[in-house]
């Protein structure tokens, strides 16, 4: 099952490190990496990819779907048929990007973005 979802949504939004500004030059930014990148981008449960190098994936952001909208970055995500299970029983309920901010471009408390590294399926979401 493929579903184009908003997984990216511009404004402002509280972090433990700063405050994450998703203006349209971080779209830019974000948007400009994944087209370089040219890869399908994990989904796993509860970021678990970022903390074992044996975390399973509840599936895939297409690379190819990612586009910008007015409300942010919108793909579609091929899921497996366990996180399409899960996600009807309400076992999982928000998707929560992962996004890589580079500390030295950072300002005050603002963090700036540079890139969207996946996306956690979730109960506590990033954003």
């Amino acid at each position: 099952m493929k579903k184009n979802l908003l997984l990216l949504p511009k404004g402002r939004f509280r972090h433990q490190r700063g405050m994450q500004v998703i203006d349209r030059q971080a779209i830019r930014r974000v948007m400009r990496e994944i087209k370089k990148q040219r890869r399908d981008l994990p989904v796993d449960y509860g970021h678990e990819s970022f903390r074992s190098q044996t975390a399973e994936t509840a599936g895939r952001l297409l690379w190819n779907s990612v586009h910008e909208t007015s409300r942010g970055i919108s793909g579609a995500i091929e899921w497996k048929r366990e996180a399409i299970e899960r996600i009807r029983s309400k076992k999982f309920r928000y998707l929560s990007p992962v996004l890589i901010f580079d500390p030295k471009r950072s300002k005050k408390d603002e963090l700036y973005i540079e890139r969207l590294a996946g996306i956690g399926l979730t109960n506590h979401p990033n954003i």
